[in-house]
C-alpha cells in the first residue's frame, strides 16, 4: 500500500466524526449563526476549545499558505475548503497528503531525470567484422 494512501481513512474519520455533532445541531437549530457561536462560547470549556479549534485552523491555513509558495503542494483551496467546511481534522490532513502527493511527484521526476530510460543502442556489425575467407587472384593462371 502507497504511503500517500494512508491519509484517505484518516480524512474519512476526520470528516465524519465532527459531523456526527455538527449534522444534528444545523437539523435541529437550522443556519442560525448567532445561535451557532452562543453555543460555541456557552461556558468556558465550551469557548476554550472553540479558540483552540479556530488557532489551529489559522496556523493549518497558514502552513498551507506557506507550502504553495514553497511549491511543496500544488494548490491551497483543498486545504481552505476543509478548513471551512469541515475543519482542522480534515483540513490537516488534507495538507498533509497534498505534500505526500506532491513529494511523490517530485522523487520520480527526479529518478526518471536521473536515470532516463534507455533504449537499446544499434548493433554494430564493425565490432565484430565477419571475416571473408581470403580470395587468391586469379591473375597467376
Amino acid at each position: 500500500m502507497r504511503r500517500r494512501f494512508l491519509y484517505i481513512v484518516p480524512c474519512i474519520i476526520g470528516t465524519v466524526v465532527p459531523m456526527m455533532a455538527f449534522v444534528p445541531w444545523v437539523m435541529q437549530h437550522g443556519a442560525d449563526l448567532s445561535q451557532f457561536f452562543t453555543d460555541m462560547f456557552a461556558n468556558r470549556i465550551a469557548a476554550f476549545f472553540a479558540l483552540d479549534v479556530i488557532a489551529a485552523a489559522v496556523v493549518v491555513m497558514a502552513f498551507a499558505a506557506i507550502e504553495r509558495v514553497r511549491g511543496a503542494i500544488s494548490a491551497l483551496w483543498p486545504v481552505v475548503v476543509a478548513t471551512l467546511c469541515v475543519g482542522v481534522s480534515l483540513s490537516l490532513l488534507r495538507l498533509l497528503w497534498l505534500r505526500e502527493l506532491r513529494t511523490t511527484e517530485r522523487s520520480r521526476d527526479s529518478v526518471d531525470q536521473q536515470h532516463p530510460q534507455q533504449v537499446n543502442p544499434p548493433v554494430r556489425l564493425d565490432k565484430h567484422p565477419i571475416k571473408a575467407p581470403d580470395r587468391q587472384s586469379r591473375d597467376d593462371d
